[in-house]
């Protein structure tokens, strides 16, 4: 399945598929992966960018790929076809079908079959998805026809949540883009409010420098948020293009105090148990892939033994996963975004996953030494004035749970061994100093003053 994850051969593999499942007539031109998981079985999810050979029409389609072992296959494949037949009926064969490659013990079927996201194939559906529109926030889509409707979806967490963008077109050239996030259960209501609040809070501030994405509409049955699509450049995408400065690693740490001292209030909290407990379920993805060896269990026993009579220094509003993908920036202001992790929680968790990440951006793409130093101390600098003081014990803990995450994710990634070794190693370095060392920064080898 590793192989399968390069998406060279993911689409070789499937060119070799689908043909033959709808009789030769359509090609995948591209594909992306969405997601990849360990559990219960390993499947990988894809979005496919497919061409018709007769038409030479285009069009988008999620698809998966699971594996299963002996006569698992059969059964799996068997209930598959049963929730198939449920679903309401479609224009193309390429929306109901239940492959099978013996050889390498695989099944091949059109989307995800999610029950916690039920509504995900009507939602990746663009005339679906617009007669929705039209139904539940009519306002919204008023005067935009299904003809020029696309889907693209950004990000999928199977069983957990779903995000799409949505752009819809006139005759005229015009265009309107939002956002539609897809949760389980009752969290899309919870993200839904929390995202009016947090943006309720931004304008507020009146500073105008930060805000926050407006919710526009959720759609009940749907578990969906529809909310405002953000122009311009996430953190990261700058630092690839080299276009990141000391300027915008401070305005990451400005808006991030703003919203440690909003005392938005969640009904959600996060503290060392939890952030322990995420660890666990990492490391049970790694090990049901095979993929795990002594040194993973070793180094997660070494944080938790870290994590013995620790305590949060203070619970405040934190975002929960924020890095450098978590921030638009247009110039003049910066946005954060995916809010529906918020929780109540110690602002060291904030704190160390961003520098956490920063030292992986130094790994991933050798981000010159110096430049990683002064971005890390920008945000430092920013975050001193505008947030109380950090905790160094708990900012050490946090940035050990951020790498050994990390590492847990880029070892179920093809090619991704190296710099998981890396990551864990830099875990079991954070954890193995003296509790009363300042907190080590990657790129630089030095203790820092927090």
């Amino acid at each position: 399945m590793i192989d399968l994850l390069e998406t060279e051969r993911a689409q070789a593999f499937l060119n070799q598929k689908v043909p033959a499942i709808i009789a030769g007539q359509i090609d995948v031109h591209a594909l992306s992966v969405l997601a990849a998981t360990a559990r219960p079985s390993l499947y990988v999810h894809y979005a496919l960018d497919l061409v018709d050979r007769l038409s030479g029409q285009r069009r988008k389609q999620l698809l998966t790929i699971e594996r299963f072992a002996g006569a698992d296959l059969d059964s799996a494949a068997f209930r598959l076809e049963q929730q198939i037949e449920k679903l309401p009926p479609k224009d193309t064969d390429l929306t109901k079908f239940v492959a099978k490659d013996l050889d390498r013990e695989l099944l091949i079927y059109p989307f995800p079959l999610d029950a916690k996201l039920y509504c995900l194939p009507l939602a990746a559906d663009p005339q679906a998805s617009l007669e929705k529109l039209r139904v539940d926030c009519p306002e919204l889509v008023d005067g935009f026809p299904g003809s020029h409707a696309s889907v693209h979806v950004l990000r999928y967490v199977p069983g957990r949540r779903c995000q799409l963008r949505y752009v819809l077109g006139r005759d005229d050239s015009t265009s309107l883009t939002f956002l539609g996030k897809i949760f389980r259960g009752d969290r899309g209501q919870q993200a839904f409010d929390l995202l009016e609040k947090v943006a309720r809070f931004y304008t507020s501030s009146g500073e105008g420098q930060f805000f926050a994405p407006k919710p526009l509409a959720y759609l009940s049955d749907w578990k969906m948020v529809i909310q405002e699509h953000i122009d311009g450049a996430t953190l990261n995408q700058m630092v690839r293009t080299g276009l990141a400065g000391n300027r915008q690693f401070s305005a990451a740490a400005g808006c991030i105090a703003r919203l440690h001292n909003s005392k938005i209030e969640v009904n959600r909290y996060h503290g060392i148990g939890d952030e322990l407990e995420i660890l666990e379920k990492s490391l049970a993805g790694v090990d049901e892939a095979g993929l795990s060896d002594h040194s993973f269990s070793l180094t997660l026993d070494k944080i938790q033994e870290f994590a013995v009579g620790l305590t949060p220094s203070r619970f405040v509003t934190v975002h929960r996963d924020f890095y450098d993908k978590q921030l638009i920036m247009d110039g003049q202001r910066t946005a954060l975004i995916d809010l529906d992790t918020l929780s109540m929680g110690c602002p060291e968790i904030d704190v160390a996953n961003f520098l956490a990440h920063l030292d992986l951006r130094y790994l991933q793409r050798g981000t010159e030494r110096h430049r990683s130093v002064e971005w890390r101390d920008a945000f430092l600098a920013e975050y001193r004035v505008h947030g109380k003081p950090l905790n160094s014990v708990l900012v050490t803990f946090f940035t050990a749970t951020t790498y050994f995450r990390l590492a847990c994710r880029y070892r179920l990634i093809s090619r991704g061994e190296a710099l998981a070794r890396t990551l864990l190693r830099l875990a079991d370095l954070q954890v193995n100093r003296n509790l009363d060392a300042e907190w080590v920064h990657v790129a630089s080898g030095k203790a820092v003053i927090l």
